[in-house]
């Protein structure tokens, strides 16, 4: 399942009762895929409306308490990079990305980004705008670090509350402004006003990089990536390694929110999901999965997996490895 076909400017799934599997397709045209599961099997409470505004899609998505995930599994079907902006105009959920996680009511937004896994939680009957940006059109604007998701940001104020305002009127005339000959316009003064919001947030973050500050971290993350395996990797062998002090590492991690070990235990974490969906490695235990991408402990792996992907490692690769082809 892959992302939308622009050519068709309007998806509809307004049922009062539509299949999980509808429910899936339809978000996947104009959001992403996900992966969608309710305590009610055979049928799911929900409409979508969307219109595509030249590269910009625009939906309303309203339905019952549901958990929709865009695991790994989803990621590697999204054809396209996409950043994702979420304004709730009714009931209350909770967005899930990079071990963040942001409560969203009234009038709330968040961003998330589809290249990586996230997963949204709605514990009750919800309303609420999407919007789809192609990556592109907003890091033209502005340079994006990885942390610019799963923060709220309030629509009843400042630049969030224009941003909120223009979202709800260019909803409202969605199918009108698709069709029209100024469309291109239309979703670049979109993407102008999330990318200003965005730019106005990190305003209070530290200040943008040097060009050697970016090697440096360029040059840690191939180290990392280099020596996943070893059990004792650490800020301190990566220092030594590329002849900088571990302080300095710190330092120049902690402008995108995270820590050394983070990294280290997100990357890890990654390639264990990877292999426990991939059938050549169904004869490996979970165990020696684990042991291979350098987790010393399988207690802390489990737990650390599980926090992470919101699945035990076990029920991940039942999930993953039962649904590929």
């Amino acid at each position: 399942m892959g992302s939308p076909d622009t050519s068709n400017a309007n998806c509809r799934v307004g049922e009062s009762l539509v299949s999980l599997a509808r429910w899936e397709a339809a978000a996947a045209q104009c959001c992403v895929p996900l992966a969608i599961s309710h305590e009610r099997e055979a049928h799911f409470s929900g409409s979508i409306q969307s219109a595509t505004i030249a590269d910009v899609c625009i939906s309303r998505i309203a339905g019952g308490r549901h958990v929709a995930e865009h695991d790994v599994a989803s990621v590697s079907r999204t054809d396209g990079d996409y950043i994702l902006a979420s304004l709730q105009l009714q009931g209350a959920g909770k967005l899930i990305q990079d071990g963040r996680c942001a409560s969203v009511e009234h009038h709330d937004l968040v961003l998330f980004d589809s290249r990586r896994p996230f997963r949204w939680e709605l514990s009750e009957p919800f309303d609420q705008i999407c919007i789809r940006f192609p990556m592109s059109l907003v890091t033209y604007r502005i340079p994006l670090r990885d942390t610019f998701v799963a923060h709220t940001i309030s629509g009843t104020k400042g630049l969030g509350m224009l941003v909120a305002q223009h979202l709800i009127t260019l909803c409202a005339e969605r199918d009108r402004l698709a069709g029209s000959p100024c469309a291109p316009q239309i979703s670049t003064t979109a993407a102008d006003m999330v990318g200003g919001l965005l730019a106005e947030w990190m305003q209070v973050r530290p200040g943008p990089r040097t060009n050697l500050h970016s090697m440096h971290l360029q040059q840690l993350r191939q180290f990392i990536a280099n020596n996943l395996r070893h059990p004792d990797l650490n800020a301190d062998m990566a220092a030594a390694a590329l002849g900088l002090s571990a302080r300095y590492l710190h330092r120049l991690v902690q402008q995108d929110e995270t820590t050394i070990g983070r990294m280290i235990l997100v990357a890890r974490l990654e390639h264990c999901a990877q292999w426990l969906s991939l059938k050549c490695y169904a004869n490996c235990s979970i165990e020696q999965i684990a042991g291979t991408w350098g987790f010393a402990s399988a207690a802390h792996f489990s737990r650390a997996f599980r926090a992470h992907y919101m699945k035990t490692p076990r029920e991940y690769r039942l999930i993953h490895q039962s649904t590929a082809s």
